[in-house]
């Protein structure tokens, strides 16, 4: 295959004539998308910022490109030479490269990168033909979070729910996970935001108007002010006792205290801080800030066969929350919550069964990473409480187990389940649809059921 070079100035900086490498030349992006022959790799030749910016931008926008090797003739600024794979002196050493990394993009199944299938599929393929690159936040202080990830925000067309909510997703399911630590952040606790003003004020009113004076204490009543007020008829006496202070250590000292408020003339040793956001005005104590470690990301093990497999796992699998078991730790629960009810009459749990009915038709009308979002975000609209647990049998059914709750409870919670589905519609006007069943112990208890039978049994009734 063919290494592109695009001359974007109409200037060839790197020399390649007498070379036995396979090179076509165009002058822009958009005469190479007239021809569209096969690449193993693109050097863009330019020094401009934008019109690197724009090559780039497009080059990761395509998904038949997306994770294609490109290489700059020279630095374009930090977040454009982010959008590439690094700046290369000659040929040779660019489509040496560039075979090293499209050697590992053969093992992936082609298909992946076809405008049709999922997004992640480009972020990891960009990821597993890289084994020693990670994503890197770039600081700027134009971001809104002071850091961001602009070669995911490119190569994924700019996610409308936000490329940290993206990313985490991908966290949670285990497809990345956190590499070096880069920072740690202080958030607005209103609204999420970094960029924070600290100021001191007044520890009594609060006033922004505060002034750092030198004080004076007299031994004689006590007075502690501004040296200032102590200045009377040309020498030093207090304005409390009209004693003369001659003396240093004898007839007064100087305090601790050296703030005056000019609005309220308090005195005090030092101000109060607060932290002011610059985003949406609300005023925090530096207590009170959300600390936020910024991590770089590296693909998981999880995430590379994910990659070479085609196949993002199971579409309905568990989100990986503290409050999920397998079945068998979640079966055992059960038995003893049942074991404690028929002892103590007064216990009480319940248990709701949830079988997922149009998977294949949702998954065959959205793709599986979509579907996969839209049973996360199911689940965490259900709000499951730290002291449920949650479980999985069979392909598309799902427990969860509410202890300490009677029929009354477990019915809002179920009620809650129907007010759920309204908010699980597509823009293809499909709703997620599913069955459901509940059990409340005591009440429902059968003689002799464990529960594999129980659940068994609820099952059958979904069915």
């Amino acid at each position: 295959m063919n290494l592109i070079y695009l001359a974007i100035d109409d200037l060839v900086r790197l020399e390649f004539k007498g070379t036995d490498i396979p090179i076509k030349l165009f002058s822009s992006f958009l005469s190479y998308t007239k021809d569209r022959v096969p690449a193993v790799g693109f050097i863009v030749d330019t020094d401009n910022e934008e019109k690197g910016r724009a090559v780039l931008k497009e080059l990761r926008k395509t998904p038949e490109t997306a994770a294609k090797p490109i290489f700059l003739t020279c630095s374009l600024g930090t977040v454009v030479d982010h959008f590439s794979d690094g700046v290369m002196k000659t040929v040779k050493e660019a489509y040496e490269r560039a075979k090293s990394i499209h050697k590992l993009i053969d093992e992936l199944v082609p298909d992946i990168f076809s405008p049709t299938e999922s997004d992640v599929y480009r972020l990891l393929g960009f990821l597993y033909s890289r084994p020693d690159t990670s994503l890197i936040p770039i600081k700027h202080w134009t971001f809104e979070k002071l850091y961001a990830f602009p070669l995911v925000q490119t190569v994924l067309l700019d996610p409308a729910d936000g490329t940290d909510q993206w990313l985490n997703n991908l966290k949670r399911r285990r497809l990345l996970r956190d590499a070096a630590l880069i920072d740690r952040l202080r958030h607005c606790p209103k609204c999420d935001g970094v960029h924070l003003n600290f100021i001191d004020v007044c520890p009594s009113c609060t006033d922004l108007n505060i002034s750092q004076k030198p004080f004076l204490h007299c031994f004689t009543c006590g007075n502690v002010a501004p040296e200032e007020k102590f200045m009377i008829r040309g020498g030093l006496n207090c304005p409390g006792c009209a004693a003369r202070l001659r003396h240093i250590g004898t007839d007064y000292d100087r305090p601790l205290e050296n703030y005056v408020c000019n609005g309220c003339d308090h005195t005090f040793i030092e101000p109060q801080v607060i932290a002011r956001c610059q985003h949406c005005e609300a005023e925090n104590k530096p207590e009170d800030l959300v600390p936020i470690q910024v991590h770089s990301l590296e693909i998981t093990e999880r995430g590379r066969m994910a990659v070479r497999s085609g196949s993002l796992m199971d579409v309905v699998e568990l989100p990986d929350i503290h409050n999920s078991l397998d079945t068998s730790h979640f079966e055992f629960i059960v038995d003893w919550s049942l074991a404690l009810c028929l002892r103590y009459p007064e216990e009480r749990f319940s248990l709701i069964g949830i079988q997922l009915q149009n998977i294949i038709e949702l998954t065959d009308k959205l793709g599986k990473y979509r579907v996969t979002e839209l049973i996360d975000g199911f689940i965490s609209r259900i709000r499951i409480d730290t002291t449920d647990l949650i479980t999985r049998t069979g392909q598309y059914n799902f427990w969860i187990l509410l202890p300490k709750t009677d029929s009354r409870g477990c019915d809002i919670v179920f009620k809650r389940l129907t007010e759920v589905k309204t908010h699980a519609i597509q823009e293809e006007d499909i709703t997620l649809e599913f069955d459901a069943v509940t059990f409340s112990a005591p009440g429902d208890i059968r003689a002799n059921e464990p529960a594999n039978l129980l659940l068994a049994r609820l099952e059958r009734e979904m069915g």
